[in-house]
């Protein structure tokens, strides 16, 4: 199905005509026409907004603190990814006639969600969501892109509500990216009307990823209207997931990376247009949780990337983590094509098979690949694409871009919560029938759970396994491993200042409570500190100190967007000091307790390097012993 018939509005006959003596126009004169005709179209039942593809209808909304603004979802900015198509980089879009409808959420990317057990969403899913304060095209705002998490295989844009954000002069873009095998691109833009609309404001931007593991999740999830209170224009966007977004070949026929390159080119949309929506090219704020903050720190790494954002904030994910880059990825491609009865022999038939296979089914065998159903995160992840590839997103391991320096200087905040291994350790709540299995299971278990089973040699697993359980055993669940010396390395390489911060607050909700089935306090679980920013799906925050608390994360974000420097309450936030064997960080036990710390054992480091795990050494004998 088209682009021309799936979702625009008004008949050939009425669509919108772009007078040609405009065109005659001098560059000052047509931008001012184009301011006054989106004032003016601001002020009609629905706000409309023509970018670079044709005219978007929007709808109006109100923060929760009765702030009026503008909301356009369901934005595509690439073509559907169907067909020969699939396991493509993201193509350009043509344009459509007449007004396309942005006034509800398409589709998030197909996906397998291991909360619901079930496979939904759509192949064509490249779409993002716009939410700005200030509907002018001069009004400039700063710009918040979010990138959903999902674990590469699952989540979306639509999951994430921006409108807390929409008391701040920002614009948000939330996008969907490419999950899994196949993966969909679309964006969302919500635009929020402010009491000032004048034209030269400038507004920060601040785009946002989904998480989800790179498997599941989208952009709709995530409601921004609680940033709407500030001056600042969200973005969250969708992206292809698990074997669609991620699946690789390991050579040139099927580079992999396609959800990392949805995101990359929804920025250079972004880029071009966000001005027409009141935001600032020029500061835009890349920030993502889970999976979307791996994301942010891999855009940091790509050369797809440079230029498309000012800063980032990176919440509790990171491009050094093990789950988050595939190191066998060929042997991967072949097992899939296997289970779905496509040839394994040549990249290339392997390839034009899996094209024509019904998407359901690739999700599906990816489902069937999992050896443990309780710790899901997909086969199909960030690769490293090999040389011949024409505009690689990632020609090195992270770590070792990271050492060579090969990032962008631009200023990073990053994250972690006190008890991260509640997701997914929380589903065993659920499911406590499965623990007998995990503890006979256990040696050849953790190594997925813990993700060495790629990076350390098969002898060694069982030695190790006993000795995280030995560890751990009655303790907290385990998740920050090596993250403190990792924080460490970027700080030295980017020459740019490196945050950190801990969020040990617990609020009256937590993603542990949606996992666990019920209310009991486990602790401060992964991505509990962005849900105090977006509101999202069965998680509510009522209580004072919630209250409090978002307002200090709401403007964390803003004045990091617009000064480039972060500010939390009345502490003095200082950046991690590259090379000091003391980790600083700022420590949010809750409103009236935030203080700077300073750790040389931040999550176990010391225990975790006894271990001798090569997590980013090993990847080069890896990759000879598949080729």
């Amino acid at each position: 199905m088209s682009l021309d018939n799936y979702h625009c509005v008004a008949d050939n006959n009425k669509r919108a005509r772009t007078p040609r003596s405009i065109f005659k126009m001098s560059p000052p004169v047509l931008f001012l026409f184009l301011s006054v005709v989106a004032a003016v179209a601001s002020q009609g039942s629905n706000p409309i907004v023509r970018v670079d593809n044709g005219l978007l209808s929007g709808l109006w909304k109100v923060s929760p603190n009765g702030r009026s603004y503008a909301s356009f979802t369901g934005v595509p900015y690439a073509r559907p990814p169907v067909g020969k198509y699939r396991f493509r980089e993201p193509q350009q879009l043509k344009p459509w006639p007449g007004t396309w409808d942005a006034s509800r959420h398409l589709p998030h990317c197909l996906q397998y969600d291991p909360f619901e057990a079930k496979i939904s969403g759509s192949e064509n899913c490249l779409y993002l969501n716009v939410y700005t304060p200030r509907l002018s095209p001069g009004a400039a705002l700063p710009v918040l892109v979010f990138i959903h998490g999902g674990a590469f295989m699952y989540g979306g844009s639509s999951l994430y509500d921006p409108s807390r954000i929409m008391d701040t002069d920002m614009v948000v873009v939330t996008l969907n990216y490419r999950l899994g095998p196949l993966a969909c691109l679309y964006a969302r833009v919500s635009s929020y009307i402010t009491p000032r609309l004048s034209p030269g404001a400038a507004l920060p931007v601040l785009v946002f990823i989904h998480g989800g593991a790179f498997m599941y999740g989208g952009s709709s999830l995530y409601d921004p209207s609680r940033i709407m209170d500030t001056d600042m224009v969200v973005v969250t966007l969708n992206y292809r997931l698990g074997p669609l977004g991620f699946l690789s070949t390991g050579d040139e026929v099927v580079p992999g990376n396609a959800g990392l390159k949805d995101q990359a080119f929804a920025l250079k949309w972004v880029r071009k247009n966000i001005m027409m929506f009141g935001g600032n090219p020029d500061s835009v704020t890349l920030t993502g949780c889970s999976a979307g903050g791996a994301s942010v720190h891999y855009h940091y790494l790509s050369p797809l990337s440079k230029g498309s954002f000012a800063r980032g904030i990176a919440f509790s994910g990171s491009a050094f983590a093990s789950w988050t880059h595939s190191v066998k990825p060929a042997q991967k491609a072949r097992t899939l094509a296997g289970l779905v009865g496509c040839p394994t022999g040549s990249s290339r038939e392997l390839a034009e098979c899996l094209k024509y296979r019904p998407a359901e089914a690739l999700v599906q065998a990816q489902v069937d690949m999992f050896d443990w159903k309780v710790h899901m995160f997909t086969p199909f992840t960030p690769t490293v694409e090999t040389p011949g590839v024409r505009e690689p997103f990632l020609s090195q391991y992270p770590h070792h871009a990271a050492a060579a320096g090969l990032m962008h200087r631009v200023p990073l905040i990053t994250s972690v919560t006190s008890e991260e291994g509640l997701y997914p350790a929380a589903a065993y709540q659920l499911h406590p029938d499965l623990l007998p299995d995990l503890e006979a299971r256990w040696e050849h278990l953790a190594a997925n759970i813990f993700e060495f089973n790629d990076t350390l040699p098969a002898a060694r697993r069982p030695e190790v396994a006993a000795k995280i359980k030995q560890q751990y055993l009655g303790g907290r669940p385990v998740g920050q491993d090596t993250f403190a010396q990792l924080v460490q390395t970027h700080a030295l390489r980017s020459g740019q200042p490196t945050y950190l911060y801990r969020f040990a607050f617990r609020g009256d909700s937590s993603l542990s409570k949606l996992m666990a089935g019920n209310e009991k306090n486990y602790g401060v679980s992964h991505a509990d500190d962005i849900f105090h920013i977006f509101e999202y799906p069965g998680l509510g925050f009522t209580s004072p100190d919630d209250r409090k608390i978002t307002k200090m994360m709401i403007d964390m974000i803003y004045s990091y967007s617009t000064h480039g420097v972060p500010r939390f309450g009345n502490a003095q936030w200082s950046p991690v000091i590259p090379g000091s064997p003391d980790l600083a960080y700022l420590d949010i036990s809750s409103p009236d307790r935030v203080v700077m710390q300073n750790s040389s054992d931040f999550g176990h480091r010391a225990f975790w390097n006894s271990l001798g795990l090569s997590e980013n050494e090993n990847y080069s004998a890896h990759v000879r012993d598949e080729l």
